[in-house]
C-alpha cells in the first residue's frame, strides 16, 4: 500500500530531478566558456558561500561527530567534486533535451537501485514496471535506430556515458548521507 509519506518523497525527488533539468539548460551556455573542473570549482564556492550564509542565520551550531563528519565529506567528494565533474563533461556532448531527459530520470532511478541494493528497500511490481518502461523509452530517445537521425554518436555515446558516472557519483553521495 503506498502511504502518504511515499508520495511526499517522490513528490520531492521528482521537483528535484526536474531543478536538475532547468539547471541543465542553463548550464548548457555556461559550460561553453568554462571547462567542467572549472565550472565544478565555481559552483562549489558558491555552494559554500550561501551553506556558510544559512549556517550564520539559522543561528545553529556545527556538531557533528566523527563518523558523521567523514560521512559528510564523503558525500560531498563523491556527489560534488567527480559527480559534478562527470555532469559538465556529459552536458558539453549532449544535446540540451538529451542530457535533461537522463538527468531528470537518472537520480531517481540511481538512488532506487542503490537504496535497493544497500538499503534493502524493494519497491511495488508496478514501479519495476515503470523503471524498465522508462528506461527502454529512454533509450530509443537517445539512440534511435533510424541511422538518419543518429548525429555526432561517438560524442553522444561519451556523453551518456559521463552522465551515467555523474548520476552513480550523486546516488552514492546521497545513500552515504
Amino acid at each position: 500500500m503506498i502511504n502518504d509519506t511515499y508520495i511526499t518523497g517522490v513528490s520531492l525527488a521528482l521537483i528535484s530531478t526536474a531543478s536538475w533539468a532547468l539547471c541543465s539548460i542553463l548550464f548548457k551556455k555556461l559550460i561553453e566558456k568554462l571547462d567542467p573542473i572549472g565550472m565544478t570549482a565555481a559552483t562549489s564556492v558558491i555552494g559554500a558561500l550561501f551553506l556558510i550564509l544559512v549556517m550564520f542565520f539559522s543561528g545553529s551550531g556545527f556538531q557533528l561527530d566523527k563518523n558523521s563528519l567523514i560521512l559528510i565529506a564523503s558525500s560531498g567528494v563523491i556527489g560534488i567534486c567527480f559527480g559534478d565533474i562527470f555532469y559538465y563533461a556529459s552536458l558539453n556532448r549532449l544535446s540540451a533535451i538529451i542530457f535533461s531527459l537522463i538527468m531528470f530520470m537518472g537520480p531517481d532511478l540511481f538512488s532506487g537501485f542503490f537504496g535497493i541494493v544497500f538499503l534493502k528497500e524493494f519497491p511495488p511490481l508496478i514501479v519495476w514496471l515503470g523503471i524498465i518502461l522508462t528506461l527502454v523509452g529512454l533509450g530509443f530517445f537517445i539512440f534511435p535506430i533510424n541511422k538518419d537521425v543518429r548525429q555526432n554518436s561517438s560524442s553522444t555515446i561519451l556523453g551518456v556515458i559521463f552522465a551515467v558516472f555523474s548520476l552513480i557519483c550523486t546516488a552514492c553521495s546521497m545513500v552515504l548521507v
